[in-house]
């Protein structure tokens, strides 16, 4: 865990950034966000219209990269369930979650930048109904490993044609379908270690999706900076789109190269 320094209301916290480690999305992320909250409470204040239910008095971030050694499923799940008595839901989503005190109104948030879920969500928006496909949950690098071992010695050799889909819808009863829809948007080359290609292909994906990314989690911010006492269930993309002041298409990513 590491504090990120010159931010002190709200309180920053960054988990699972390893130090020496750079991502520049990701530190736009931080960055981005922290400037918009600390932003809306400014202008309040400005206006004279200060309440506590637009205040933030914690964030954090959880940097979930998609070959990660940091934060394990059952780590992120704990941090993201704790709750006091006097404490409610605001939004639940995979994104941002936002806990509201029912006395002050004072909100906590927690941003999540996931990779695995960056994938599952490009992959509802491009296919509502698709099957198989995984959660948010971490996964440890090995497994993502056997993944790519099994696509690449089932479907990467085999001819374009109607052999290589049937080998796709092969690896598709066994592998997740965000990791699938990633595959499938690499670079399909025997000539060096197709995970190296994956990496990149992921890489590609945050860089075209940071943006998108960022201005989503601003919009399910706007749902708990008012007076109401809602609570926002968001299990997925698609509803999250739903929404009327929400705002996705800059998010919707189709190629990688």
């Amino acid at each position: 865990m590491k504090d990120k320094q010159n931010f002190d209301n709200p309180a920053v916290t960054i988990i699972g950034y390893e130090d020496g480690l750079k991502d520049s999305e990701f530190d736009a992320y931080v960055d981005s966000i922290t400037d918009h909250i600390r932003g809306k409470m400014r202008s309040d204040k400005e206006h004279g219209a200060a309440k506590p239910n637009h205040m933030f008095a914690q964030t954090r971030f959880f940097y979930v990269p998609l070959f990660n050694r940091k934060v394990s499923g059952e780590s992120l799940s704990s941090s993201l369930r704790e709750m006091g008595q006097d404490e409610e839901f605001c939004i639940e989503s995979p994104w941002i979650q936002v806990i509201r005190n029912k006395n002050s109104g004072v909100l906590r948030a927690d941003f999540l930048w996931n990779e695995r879920q960056f994938l599952i969500d490009q992959v509802l928006l491009d296919s509502p109904n698709t099957a198989n496909l995984g959660t948010g949950k971490p996964m440890k690098e090995q497994e993502i490993d056997g993944f790519i071992d099994d696509y690449e010695e089932t479907v990467l050799n085999v001819p374009f044609g109607e052999e290589k889909e049937a080998a796709l819808r092969d690896v598709s009863k066994r592998v997740p379908a965000e990791f699938v829809w990633l595959m499938v948007r690499a670079w399909q080359t025997t000539r060096g270690p197709f995970q190296s290609e994956i990496r990149s292909a992921i890489h590609e994906l945050i860089v075209k999706a940071a943006s998108g990314y960022t201005n989503l989690t601003k919009d399910a911010i706007g749902l708990c900076l008012t007076k109401s006492n809602n609570h926002y269930l968001f299990p997925n993309i698609i509803s999250f789109s739903a929404h009327d002041k929400v705002k996705i298409d800059d998010y919707d990513i189709n190629e990688l190269r």
